[in-house]
């Protein structure tokens, strides 16, 4: 996610890799969950909780790009 937040300016689009980067980071988190649940946890809340914060950081990163 690092990589996306640190564009050029002035680039309002995201490119192949950048969709690679999200679904990768997609499969980390949902990873995490299924981790998460051997241990006893609620795994539907470690998703929604998840979900929230890649949404959040996905649509974060995109006015950012959007903003320059």
């Amino acid at each position: 996610m690092t990589r996306l937040m640190l564009h050029k300016k002035k680039r309002n689009f995201f490119d192949e890799s950048d969709a690679h980067e999200l679904r990768c980071l997609l499969l980390r988190i949902l990873d995490g969950s299924a981790f998460a649940s051997i241990f006893g946890f609620n795994q539907i809340l470690v998703v929604r909780a998840s979900m929230s914060i890649f949404c959040s950081t996905f649509i974060s990163t995109n006015e950012y790009v959007q903003h320059y």
